[in-house]
């Protein structure tokens, strides 16, 4: 698997993680604020289709 694969995958999992920390503490800011910057970094790693797929509406 390449670095590029990999780097998504693991953002992946991140973003699950996040998500459910997140859902679970609803008023946890912080929790809040990493699932922020986890959908950033997922969406840095996907902009401009550089996983071969096509970016979504909202990732330019």
């Amino acid at each position: 698997m390449g670095a590029l694969a990999n780097s998504l995958e693991y953002r992946r999992k991140a973003l699950a993680l996040a998500e459910e920390l997140a859902s679970a503490i609803p008023s946890n800011l912080l929790a809040r604020r990493d699932l922020a910057d986890t959908c950033e970094g997922l969406g840095s790693i996907t902009k401009d289709g550089a996983t071969g797929t096509k970016p979504g509406p909202g990732i330019r």
